[in-house]
């Protein structure tokens, strides 16, 4: 393979996991980012090749990046959840709609405006602070209006701010598959390659995944929840800020929220949650990044596990995600 190329995450049993994202093969090689999740140094040998996609405005890339919908379906009623229910009996979907109605502000609907925590704000150590700026990439014409669209979105949500920065990134524009009602999307990525390979590593563990499976196998209920736009819920840290400029077309701008396609910005995601939710990882959920799964042994705990889960994140100001959310499986 020469040239650039999408890479899904990849997890190993021994604790060491590939970071997911846009890299480039030379003669045959490429560099990855490889966690480490144990404490001890480590030797990771492939058994068969890892999964990877040539980087085309024709295919889909799983990058940690931002993205918007073309449509944003229209906003529900508070009185909808917008939680599915379908596989529960009478008495668990009682329970379940009873608590979810009482935290009604937790819950993001397409077009709320996205709240943010700032218990811990996102910083990017770099290993000097000369301005990279590279040059913006060339891409279609009938993306423009699309890009126009996802930019103005951006900044109603104060997610990005105009810039005057001297660092500066380019942008793509990838096409996702269609949802179940043939909605097409696309995600606007930027190629953050050259602010990375100049960022100081953060060596916050992430958890295995494997482990986390382990220790949900015996318990009889178990709900995932999955924050909205996760990483824009955490504040950039405002000396750093400059340093995720973009240029499009229509102007220059920077992040007030954490991006994706940051390098540390997963290690910075898992130690906010870990903050947020304190001694109950580990006893009642477990996190990976965005991703929090409670698990108990019987109907009436786990509706009192999700709401001592519930309060944490209202009070650290986070909105979850309902349509993504899989409450009371087993």
């Amino acid at each position: 393979m020469q040239g650039d190329f999408i890479c899904e995450t990849t997890n190993f049993d021994n604790k060491l996991s590939i970071s997911g994202g846009l890299y480039t093969a030379t003669a045959g090689f490429a560099y990855f980012e490889v966690c480490n999740g144990s404490d001890q140094n480590q030797t990771l040998y492939l058994e068969e090749p890892l999964q990877a996609e040539e980087f085309s405005f024709h295919n889909y890339g799983q990058l940690h990046c931002m993205f918007a919908a073309s449509n944003p379906k229209q906003k529900i009623s508070q009185q909808e959840l917008n939680i599915r229910t379908e596989h529960l009996n009478d008495e668990e979907k009682q329970n379940l709609i009873k608590l979810c109605k009482s935290f009604k502000k937790l819950f993001y609907n397409e077009g709320d405006q996205l709240t943010f925590s700032n218990t811990i704000t996102h910083s990017i150590p770099t290993v000097d602070n000369v301005p990279i700026h590279t040059k913006s990439y060339r891409y279609p014409f009938i993306h423009k209006e699309e890009v126009r669209k996802q930019i103005s979105k951006m900044l109603q949500q104060n997610i990005i701010k105009n810039s005057h920065s001297p660092w500066s990134a380019p942008v793509w524009v990838v096409p996702k598959k269609a949802d179940a009602m043939g909605e097409k999307k696309w995600r606007l990525v930027i190629d953050f390659r050259k602010l990375n390979e100049k960022t100081i590593s953060d060596k916050y563990p992430i958890p295995n995944i494997a482990d986390i499976l382990d220790n949900i196998g015996k318990t009889k209920y178990f709900t995932t929840i999955d924050l909205a736009s996760g990483f824009h819920q955490i504040e950039m840290n405002a000396h750093d800020a400059n340093k995720t400029a973009f240029t499009v077309e229509n102007g220059h701008y920077e992040f007030t929220r954490m991006p994706f396609g940051l390098k540390n910005a997963p290690a910075t995601f898992q130690r906010v949650m870990d903050n947020v939710l304190g001694d109950l990882v580990g006893n009642i959920c477990l996190v990976y990044l965005d991703d929090i799964i409670i698990f108990s042994s019987s109907l009436q705990k786990h509706i009192g596990d999700i709401k001592l889960v519930f309060t944490k994140l209202q009070n650290a100001n986070l909105k979850i995600q309902p349509t993504k959310c899989n409450f009371l499986r087993k």
